[in-house]
């Protein structure tokens, strides 16, 4: 890239700490994050949900996590880039190599977003045709799943391709090509998001009437609980991912209205920032990891109670009982 090129504010930017300090913020919530998926995921693989349910948050999980990696080494070369360069134009990226970045963190963004409307689908299915669903409920979650991984990279082909060949100062930037395309996704994510909410929710309270009903059978009655605390699960997850992403659009929203009475380096710092309140921060992993183990305390608590009161094992043994059972689960 020639020096003609090379914009003065750009140089400004990349050497503002603010803006350093944000990048490297950026990296270690990525790394927080690895590390919660880490510690969390021997304990997330005894919580007793529906198989098909935890198959997919666990894809959901893997999708944060690679996004994780990604995230970390991108901005790790970038950080390292204007720290080590003594030339402005040597940090710029090329837009072949912006692209190859921006298509892996739209695929693993549209891939969580697609997992969560199948997680509607597989709780509606289950809902609708328990027994049904507990024949080819496998078969259906893996198909969806691959329709996911083709659907999302597909989608983030087209999002992010572009012939011109424009360079950046950070992948992070949109390209002029691009920059309707992404704001259009990011609208149709949050209207998704808004969507499964009130489905799961939906399921739920459908699934909560099933089970007031006095002459439901007692592997349906089985089943219907089991909806209830998966839907549940996924309620809390679709609430955490709808609230982090609405306030990163908004975020959007307010500073592009204030464009023209800002600087170009408060803009590209408070984009950096906006972007850690988007699906991926380790956010969604923590509350998850919360969530279970409160639930997982109230059951158990819920049972020790009903058992002091009717059995004749005295306090200290049903204690000693749930106690071995709380280390089970």
């Amino acid at each position: 890239m020639s020096t003609q090129q090379c914009d003065p504010q750009d140089a400004e930017l990349m050497m503002n700490p603010i803006y350093i300090i944000s990048q490297v913020v950026h990296v270690l919530f990525s790394t927080l994050t690895i590390i919660i998926i880490v510690l969390m995921g021997r304990g997330f693989m005894k919580v007793r949900v529906h198989r098909n349910v935890k198959r997919i948050i666990i894809s959901i999980y893997f999708c944060i996590f690679i996004h994780a990696v990604v995230f970390i080494a991108f901005e790790v070369q970038h950080i390292w880039s204007m720290i080590a360069k003594h030339s402005t134009c040597a940090t710029y990226h090329t837009g072949v190599t912006c692209a190859c970045v921006r298509i892996t963190i739209h695929f693993f963004s549209l891939s969580l977003a697609m997992l969560q409307v199948g997680l509607c689908i597989d709780r509606t299915f289950a809902t609708i045709c328990s027994e049904k669903h507990e024949k080819l409920g496998i078969q259906i979650t893996t198909a969806y799943c691959i329709i996911v991984i083709f659907g999302a990279l597909i989608a983030s082909i087209v999002i992010d391709y572009t012939s011109v060949d424009e360079t950046f100062i950070s992948c992070l930037n949109n390209s002029k090509v691009n920059r309707a395309r992404v704001d259009l996704t990011n609208y149709a994510l949050t209207a998704a998001n808004c969507v499964t909410i009130i489905w799961l929710i939906a399921i739920y309270e459908r699934n909560k009437f099933y089970s007031r009903k006095l002459d439901i059978g007692l592997s349906n009655r089985y089943q219907v609980q089991e909806n209830i605390s998966s839907t549940r699960l996924t309620i809390v997850i679709g609430c955490t991912q709808l609230l982090f992403f609405t306030a990163h659009l908004a975020l959007n929203m307010s500073r592009r209205a204030v464009f023209s009475t800002m600087s170009t380096v408060l803009y590209r710092i408070l984009e950096s920032v906006g972007y850690l309140l988007t699906y991926y921060s380790f956010i969604l992993p923590l509350v998850m990891y919360v969530y279970i183990k409160r639930d997982m305390h109230n059951k158990i608590t819920s049972l020790q109670n009903t058992i002091n009161r009717n059995s004749s094992r005295g306090v200290e043994g049903t204690n000693l009982y749930f106690s071995m059972y709380g280390k089970h689960w």
